[in-house]
């Protein structure tokens, strides 16, 4: 009776265990996820935004410079 229950109870022990361990790593992979995602979106946008910037830069000293017929 008393290894019936100590199967029983290693058995439990073992699947909250695993279950506690799931849990974490799946919020620590989301966590990891969303930071890496975010870090590429703020510099893919920081690379577009100054291309742009440059772009406008560039043009208005052309404009401003262009000669004067």
């Amino acid at each position: 009776m008393t290894m019936l229950l100590n199967i029983i109870m290693t058995t439990l022990l073992n699947l909250i265990i695993t279950t506690l361990l799931n849990l974490v790593m799946t919020i620590l992979l989301k966590l990891i996820m969303t930071m890496l995602l975010n870090l590429v979106m703020t510099t893919l946008l920081n690379l577009i935004m100054t291309t742009l910037l440059s772009l406008i830069v560039t043009t208005l000293l052309n404009l401003i410079n262009l000669p004067k017929v």
